[in-house]
This record gives C-alpha cells, structure tokens and sequence, in this order.
C-alpha cells in the first residue's frame, strides 16, 4: 500500500472585512511554538511565495484516518496562531479580496529570483492549492506513473475547484487559481516522458530556457517531487474541508495504485494530443464539476459528472484493496449533494447577498458597510444577516433539499439555514459547509444511501439536485449541467433567463448595458451590491460573503476532534 501526505495552504485575511494580510511570519511563528509545545512533531509549517500564506503539511501516512487526524491538527493550529495574531485563515484557491497594503512576496533569496523572473505574475499572485504526495519506490516509477494519470488531472481539478473570487469579483470561472498559473511556463498536464532523464532533461532545458528559476521549479499539475520519493500531484485547488482533502488523496492514491498495477503487467500510459489535455484543464477550470467536461483520450465533449464517475469506478478496484472504498463512497456523496467550494461559495454570496438586497430596500439604500458578513454572522452598520429578514433571492422557483420547489422567502432561508449566517443557534465556531441534508442523504435526493450500488450517480431525485441548488433555474438540471439547452453551462447556471449575457451579468435578467455605463455586474446596482438569482455573482459584497463562509468552515474544523 502506498503511503501518502498532503501539503495544505492558506491564505491570511481581515476578519471583519476579509482582504489578505501580510501576517505570515507572525502567523507561522506562533505556530510553530504550539507544535512544539504539543509534541506535534509529524505536522510541519512552511512558508509560501506571498506574505499573506503559509502552508500546513502532513507527515507521511498509511491510512486515511492518520491522514485525517493530521489534517486536523494542520488546521487547528493554524487556524489558532492566525486568530491569536488577529488575523482569520482560509482555504480557498486564490484571494477573493486582495490586501489594502498591497501584495508582498516574502524574503529570501529564492522568492526574490522568483519575483525578478515572472515580475507582476509573480507579484500578484496569491493562489493556494492543495498538494498530494503518494509514495513511490524511485524517480523512473514516478514518472511511468504521472504518464498514466495525465488523463484524469483536469478531473481532480474539477472535482477540488474552489477559487471562483478574486480581485472582488466573481471572475465566472470554478478554479481562477488555474488561470493565474497558466501565466507561468509550461503549467497544465505534463508531457509523457519515457524515462526519468528524459524528463529531467526537459527541466533542464527550461532552466537552460530562463524560464524557471531552477530545476526544482515546473508547473505542471503532476511531477516527481524534487524532496522526497514520491509524485508529488498538484492539480487541486486549496479545498474549504479536510473531508474534500482526504477524498483528493484518496482517489490521487487510488489513481497512482491503479498505474502500479498496470505498470505491472506492461501497460505503459495512453498516449493523448496535448491541445485536447490543455482544453480538458481549462474547462475544468471554467465549469468545475457544473458543466461540460472534456474526455482526454475521447476527445470530446462529455459532462463532467459521468467523467467523474468514470474517474470513480476506474480507482475502485485500489480503493477496495486498501479497505477505503465504503469511506471513499461516502465523502463522495456529501461532495456530489453539497457541490464544490467554488458553488458552495456561491451558494453563500447568494444567501448573504438576498439578505442585503432586501435590507437595503428597507433601509432607503443599502451600502457595502450595510452587508459586510462577519465571522460571527455580524455585519456592519446593518446588524446580523438573520434567517428571518432575508429578502427575495429571486422569484423563480428552485428546489429545496428535498427536491420540492421552494419560493423567494423560503428559498432565502433555506439557503441561510444551510451557511448558518446569523443564526443565534450556530455559533462561530459552527461547521456550517454542511447542507441541511447532509445526514440524511435520501433527504438530497440521493438514490439510496452512501453506501448503496447507488453512490456512483449521485444526486438523481427531481433531477440533479445539487446543480439546482447551484442556481439552475427551469429546464433540465442535467442539460444544464452538461452545457445544452439555450447556450453554454454558465447561461444555464444563471438561470436560463434571458440571453447569454444577460444570464452572466449577475442581474435579475436584465442585459449586460442595464447596469451603469453598461457594467457587466448588470441590475442597475451599486458595484458592491451583489445580485442574485444568477450563477455568477459580482461585486465585492459577494466575494467577501464567500470568504467569511470559508473562514468559519476553517475556524470550526481548527477547533474540532480528529
């Protein structure tokens, strides 16, 4: 059995107003004095490119549940040094709010070649991703291993997407963290090399190129980790949840176990064309796991949830040798009914942002100080967001965890209930990434429980109910999700009200020219008043709701048990 770790990291932010802070070395200090005040010894911090980061690793595991415990513990203390320092940490894939003071990049010699290189790429990039490394016995197997994972990269992509945020706005993507490092050279699926040397002469060259700093340093989304003896896959996102990082592992072990024993009987990886390997990453980053998918060895269109059952089934055989399979099974229904973070950070900016609309209209104008979401549910001037003074999310209809339609007021506090924002009865320290349903996985439609035949599908009652929840609005959830039926994934996830644009601007429907100066962010309203009713959210209210969500899902697992 493979042994596996997983190196985790976070960004630092304002808890009140959710920008990133340079707070990383006071951060990681205090850290690292409760780690060594607790014997912690196999959990180790490190820090990261930016000023606003630090990074949270296990040791080396054997089973899924040490690697949970480590997980927790990575969290817990990190989540604690940040709140001693004031400062709140969050597990998201790129910053949602960039930092007042400026971005910084952090001392050392390395950091400071690395800023000269790649220049404003380098300076602005405050991206995090979650990193999983599975134990090989030398080089020449990783890299006949990484050959047979390159076509199932984009999908652990898709599966951990959770960067839709930046820059305060919803950029429209499910992963923007993969569109920042498209910027660097030879970033996406690496190429299939026949030997080690082989690919350590194509480092080399890129060293030899001037592009990369030195030949520990490539993009790709998988590679023979230059430390240890192991594959070191890099495709996910930074995810809200240590379960989101154990299933991650889990399947990048069960993919690397699969390649071993295929490797075994001779079968070397597919080959496949590498522009249809650079479109698979880029809709992985465009849609996650709401819309169409692109099949690497097909070649074609297909919708991302059968690739990922495909994904599913092709790794089972590894997960039922190591005994993970019925545990797998579960983790994987919880992210099929609860979706990724990148919707379930939509989810939140939607639910906090039907709040703020309807006390703006009450209060003759609501302003971004009126709808700032705190860690505790608070806001500013305005109050609490309360699961009973919400407005409108919208007039349509949209299912309920139950797969019922649900209208306007209900809807609001349905989605309120299922975030916890304001709610005297969670308190901050509250898991609120959990749906309503999540223990009572009939309640989300599922087609028997986690651990029935049925846990491959997914969602099936009143169509996929977790697409809906999304913000599917009419038509079939699967068309929707697939990217047909009145334009592509994003209109569908809009609502399917109106035009593309329309869909896509964020408003009630109207099109792109109803906001001021024909602003994209649409409705007419206030650059931070973020609408909803759309799969896309704009505005920076919208971007804070999503980062005071992921902070209260870090802060309540920091605080909980293995």
């Amino acid at each position: 059995m493979s042994t596996m770790g997983v190196e985790e990291e976070f960004l630092l932010v304002d808890p009140t107003g959710f920008h990133t802070v340079p707070r990383g070395k006071a951060v990681l200090r205090r850290a690292r004095e409760a780690l060594s005040a607790a014997a912690l010894n196999s959990v180790t911090l490190h820090e990261e490119l930016a000023s606003s980061q630090v990074e949270a690793a296990t040791g080396v595991c054997s089973s899924l549940a040490e690697l949970r415990a480590e997980l927790v513990a990575g969290r817990a203390v990190v989540a604690q040094a940040a709140r001693a320092e004031g400062v709140a940490a969050v597990s998201a894939g790129t910053a949602a709010l960039p930092g007042k003071v400026g971005r910084s990049l952090n001392a050392g010699d390395r950091y400071a070649a690395i800023g000269r290189l790649y220049a404003d790429v380098a300076d602005t990039y405050e991206v995090s991703g979650c990193h999983v490394h599975i134990g090989v016995s030398d080089r020449e197997t990783a890299v006949a291993v990484i050959n047979h994972l390159r076509p199932w990269l984009p999908m652990l992509l898709a599966l951990s997407a959770n960067s839709p945020f930046a820059d305060g706005r919803d950029t429209g993507y499910a992963s923007w963290r993969m569109m920042h490092q498209a910027h660097f050279p030879g970033s996406g699926v690496p190429p299939r090399f026949a030997s080690a040397d082989e690919e350590q002469r194509a480092v080399e060259r890129l060293v030899d190129c001037g592009v990369v700093v030195d030949s520990a340093m490539s993009f790709w989304l998988a590679r023979p980790s230059s430390r240890f003896s192991t594959v070191e896959v890099r495709a996910a996102d930074a995810v809200p949840t240590v379960d989101d990082a154990v299933l991650l592992a889990a399947l990048t072990r069960g993919l690397v176990q699969t390649a071993l024993a295929e490797l075994e009987t001779g079968r070397e990886g597919p080959e496949l064309d590498d522009q249809v390997c650079a479109a698979a990453v880029w809709s992985a980053a465009r849609y996650g796991m709401d819309g169409p998918a692109v099949h690497p060895v097909q070649e074609r269109s297909v919708p991302a949830s059968d690739l990922a059952r495909e994904l599913l089934r092709f790794v089972s055989p590894a997960l039922e040798e190591t005994g993970d399979l019925p545990y797998v099974r579960q983790l994987w229904a919880n992210l099929m009914r609860e979706g990724t973070g990148a919707r379930r950070q939509r989810l939140a900016a939607e639910a906090d942002g039907g709040a703020r609309a309807e006390r703006g209209s009450r209060a003759d104008g609501g302003t971004e100080e009126d709808g700032g979401t705190g860690m505790n549910g608070s806001t500013g001037t305005g109050g609490g967001v309360k699961a009973g003074d919400v407005g409108r999310l919208n007039s349509a209809a949209r299912p309920n965890d139950l797969g019922q339609p649900v209208h306007g007021a209900e809807a609001s506090e349905s989605a309120l209930r299922t975030f916890g924002f304001g709610r005297s009865d969670i308190p901050a320290g509250a898991i609120v990434g959990r749906s309503v349903a999540a223990s009572d996985p009939a309640r989300a439609g599922l087609a028997g429980a986690a651990s029935d035949a049925g846990w491959a599908d997914g969602p099936a009652t009143g169509g996929d109910v977790a697409a809906a929840r999304a913000g599917v609005r009419g038509g079939d959830a699967a068309a929707a999700r697939a990217g047909v039926g009145g334009g592509d994934a994003a209109a569908a996830r809009a609502g399917g009200r109106g035009d593309v644009p329309s869909g896509r601007a964020g408003g009630y429907g109207g099109d792109v020219a109803s906001g001021p100066g024909g602003d994209r962010r649409g409705g007419g309203a206030a650059n931070d008043d973020s609408r909803v009713g759309s799969g896309v959210m704009r505005g920076e209210g919208a971007a804070r709701a999503a980062v005071a969500y992921l902070a209260r899902v870090l802060e309540s697992e920091g605080g909980s048990d293995a």
